[in-house]
């Protein structure tokens, strides 16, 4: 099934000048894991590519499960 000329978009933004571009990096940046030839996104501001990139899990704090009636 494909879009014919008179098919509309239902639910779309219309693109204005007043809506902010991505912010872009340095095209050619290599992931900064040893080894890791990965040429990094233009969108991504991290130096690590997705499989080499440093997460921190944040457990938040603990809390039991209401008791059944």
């Amino acid at each position: 099934m494909g879009m014919s000329d008179d098919d509309e978009a239902i639910g779309a933004e219309v693109l204005t000048s007043h809506q902010r571009a991505a912010r872009t990096y340095r095209k050619g940046r290599v992931c900064a894991e040893p080894g890791c030839q990965t040429v990094l996104s233009i969108y991504n501001p991290q130096d690590r590519c997705a499989a080499h990139e440093l997460v921190v899990v944040d457990s938040g704090r603990r809390r039991s499960l209401p008791k059944a009636s």
